[in-house]
């Protein structure tokens, strides 16, 4: 009896020692993942930039560097560059052209135009964006959106929910004429009829106007129109959902229960926008805060304490 009272002391030591050091073991690694995800934080992952609408397919893209927003300096390497231009444009950085024959490195800002590209890469020319978008949908680097086209046919509710459960996104929303211009050449080039939108009649006191209804329950006002014929088809109160017709290059609103293509839209993180001086390399740009879509790397490097950026594709 003697003994086995021992061996049940010092098995519930045991058991004691084990949830203590357990305890202890659970506290460190807690300290030690803390402040590396504090540090997940400060890092933006950079890509290739490659654009839909400069040819028939997928295609590797330079910025324009007739663009009068571009800000000129020199670099020594494609890191040194993005490091720079994120310092100069305060973190608002859309992305860098690098030309690795002569070294020199353009800033883009992030600003609320449309971006125009070359696919001409003379001077080893190489240009890198970074953006939050999934990869499940086409990056257009042109005006900073993200679209996911889903060929299956479908009434607008069904295609609605489509949306809805793919990453949370939506039908497609129509902003303004850069949108507008983007779109007619993304799905031309991917030789697209047309395809629904968020578009929908809603009604107040008998009184039908369109909406943008891109979530149930959720609405938004459409401030952009570009009504096929001037919206002869608006009077016929049965057609309540907007489709965008590629062939005639407008909106159209249509039976809610025909079956059309979907252009599924994520919404991108609000971003604070560079306010551009022309004759100066300063700005009164806002620092925002940036997002992070990868784990850092180990190695680092710096530039005015700039240390946490991640380049994808890199040949340098």
């Amino acid at each position: 009896m003697l003994k086995k009272n021992v061996l049940y002391a010092r098995s519930k030591k045991l058991e004691m020692n084990f949830k203590h050091y357990s305890y202890v073991w659970f506290c460190l690694l807690l300290l030690a993942i803390f402040p590396y995800t504090l540090q997940i934080q400060q890092f933006q992952l950079f890509k290739r930039a490659y654009s839909y609408l400069a040819g028939s397919h997928k295609t590797e893209v330079c910025f324009d560097e007739t663009m009068d927003i571009l800000i000129r300096i020199a670099a020594c390497s494609i890191k040194k560059c993005i490091l720079k231009c994120l310092d100069l444009t305060g973190m608002n950085l859309r992305g860098i052209n690098y030309r690795t024959s002569v070294g020199s490195c353009l800033c883009v800002p992030k600003m609320n135009l449309l971006y125009n590209v070359t696919t001409d890469l003379t001077g080893g020319c190489l240009a890198y964006v970074t953006y939050d978008c999934p990869s499940e949908f086409d990056y257009i680097v042109e005006n900073n959106r993200c679209y996911n086209y889903q060929v299956q046919q479908n009434t607008w509710i069904v295609s609605r929910d489509i949306c809805n459960a793919l990453l949370n996104s939506h039908l497609l929303i129509i902003d303004d004429s850069n949108e507008h211009h983007v779109l007619s050449s993304y799905l031309y080039n991917k030789n697209f009829l047309m395809v629904w939108t968020a578009g929908f009649r809603s009604y107040i006191n008998r009184t039908s106007f369109f909406i943008w209804q891109p979530y149930p329950g959720k609405e938004s006002p459409i401030s952009y129109y570009s009504w096929w014929n001037d919206g002869a088809n608006l009077v016929n109160l049965n057609m309540n959902c907007i489709v965008f017709v590629i062939e005639i290059n407008r909106m159209e609103n249509n039976y809610c229960g025909s079956s059309f293509s979907v252009l599924c839209e994520i919404d991108v993180i609000a971003e604070d926008l560079f306010t551009f001086e022309p004759d100066s390399c300063l700005s009164t740009a806002r620092h925002l805060n940036h997002y992070t879509i990868v784990l850092p790397n180990t190695s680092q490097f710096g530039y005015n304490g700039l240390r946490h950026i991640l380049l994808v594709n890199s040949e340098i």
